[in-house]
Order: structure tokens, then sequence, then C-alpha cells
């Protein structure tokens, strides 16, 4: 069986955010900040075979104790076959502590270690999502308004938590920006 296909079966109905269609074209629209005044991103042009993966609103981690960060996750994670990317999203309306930021990110690794292991034992998937791509994406200072404004290049992947891509003052990227 496709990783794809045990993925979806895998994630129960109702812990996902739907596409929706804009311009002829997918994009993703991931809400956030319940206690703190709801606000949104949106990500246009998102492959079509795209899953989001709403995982701070569908797992609670009380196993571990918050000293060092290890009950910490990820608000989003966005699973494309056709790119063979998982993307790690952590959002937030304010500023932010970054040494915090990486143990969401971490988190949100760990969770998708998880995933992988859960894929091993219980699907007999060995090698589970082993060949896709991860990027660490954190949005912070969301302004309301949608206006897209293009990211200049950093150089350098964005592959590890220490390494994330931080776009302030954005509420709305195309989906290849996030994947450079």
């Amino acid at each position: 069986m496709a990783d794809f296909d045990t993925l979806k079966r895998m994630i129960r109905v109702g812990a996902t955010e739907p596409l929706q269609w804009h311009y002829r074209k997918r994009k993703a629209v991931l809400p956030e900040g319940a206690d703190t005044g709801r606000y949104s991103i949106e990500i246009n042009n998102v492959p079509e075979d795209a899953l989001v993966i709403d995982v701070d609103k569908n797992l609670e981690v009380r196993l571990f104790s918050s000293a060092e960060g290890a009950g910490k996750r990820v608000d989003f994670m966005i699973v494309s076959e056709a790119e063979k990317t998982i993307l790690f999203i952590e959002m937030k309306k304010g500023n932010v502590d970054k040494p915090a930021i990486i143990r969401q990110l971490k988190g949100g690794l760990c969770v998708f270690e998880y995933c992988q292991s859960v894929a091993r034992e219980f699907y007999g998937e060995k090698r589970f999502l082993s060949d896709y791509k991860k990027r660490y994406v954190v949005f912070s200072r969301i302004f309301a308004n949608k206006k897209q404004v293009r990211r200049k290049a950093t150089g350098g992947a964005h592959d590890t938590p220490e390494k994330a891509l931080w776009l302030k003052h954005r509420a709305a990227v195309r989906f290849n920006e996030l994947m450079a």
C-alpha cells in the first residue's frame, strides 16, 4: 500500500482541514487562536493531494512534563505525496520566544516519527514516508490583511527546527515559497 493511502487511513476524520478552491487551484486555510482571538493563514496553490493535519487541535499530550518542552507540538502538518514533502507549521499572532518555537517544531517532528512508528507496527509499512523532505515554517506577527508579499530567497533549506523559515507579517503565502 502506498504511504499516502496509509496516512489517510491512519488519520481520523475531523483531524484534517479541507482544501478550498482559489482561482481554479487549491488553497489551505489554517485557523488558529481560539484562546487569543481567531486568525488564519492562507497557503495558496497547494497540491491537490495535500493532507492538512490540525495537530494542535487534535493531539492532547499530557504524558510528558512541560519543563523541557517534550509535550509541545506544531499547529499543523501538511503532507503532499506529489511533492514528497511534509511541512511543519507553527503560527504565532504576536511576538515569539524563539527557543519555545524551536521546541514546538521539534515536537512536530516527534509526532511525525510517532506516525512512522504506528505505520510500521500496525500497518506493516517499514519505510513509511522515509523519503519525504521535511520543511519547518513559522508564521509570526500575523496581520489581519491577506495581502501577498513575495519572500526574498534566504539561502539554504529549512530542513531542521533550528533552521526554520520565519515569515513575519504574512497572512497569505504560496505553497512553493514554503518549499524552497
